[in-house]
């Protein structure tokens, strides 16, 4: 295998293409604030978005239960579950949809669609829920480059500046999982 394909694998395993519900505010200084405190609250997202930290908290103790208990592993997990679907339904009966839009996303960033256009360099306030996992992101992030526009959107990718250690973990069990349901449905 040559060094470019090599490269171009890599670079590849790292990203995915996914679907999320996104949005931004531009900021002009980080240090200003939080980057939650530049949305406002939404129930459904701050729901999914606990509900999997809850999960990332949880798989340490699963692992561990079900080499002493399987049977109350299975309980539990089938348990957590159930709650998933329950909250899933709150989310989708609250009719504050934002439609999802395709994206491709890393640990260290992500690229999606907008119509607006932005200044080099512009700071972004950034709140994601990914479709598939009603995992929610919010972070600062910095515009790194923006496409022409094509049918009004522009494709504009970001890289997420410092959105914490936990963070990141639930953004690669999300790319790890993806990759695998993906290469599932190719064999």
């Amino acid at each position: 295998m040559t060094n470019r394909s090599q490269s171009s694998e890599r670079r590849h395993s790292f990203r995915i293409e996914d679907r999320a519900q996104v949005e931004y505010r531009v900021v002009t200084d980080e240090g200003q604030a939080k980057a939650f405190d530049c949305f406002s609250p939404r129930s459904e997202f701050t729901l999914q978005s606990r509900l999997r930290q809850i999960d990332h908290d949880l798989d340490g103790l699963f692992i561990r239960l079900s080499d002493q208990d399987n049977s109350l592993n299975q309980v539990l997990r089938q348990l957590s579950r159930k709650i998933d679907l329950v909250a899933q339904a709150i989310t989708d009966s609250t009719g504050q949809q934002i439609s999802d839009e395709p994206i491709t996303l890393s640990t260290e960033g992500l690229s999606f669609q907008c119509s607006e256009a932005f200044a080099g360099n512009s700071l972004l306030a950034l709140r994601f829920r990914l479709s598939a996992s009603g995992l929610g992101i919010t972070t600062f992030a910095r515009v790194i480059y923006q496409h022409p526009p094509v049918s009004g959107s522009r494709r504009t990718g970001c890289i997420f500046i410092d959105p914490g250690t936990q963070q990141q973990e639930l953004i690669g069990q999300h790319l790890l999982s993806r990759d695998a349901e993906n290469k599932r449905r190719k064999q």
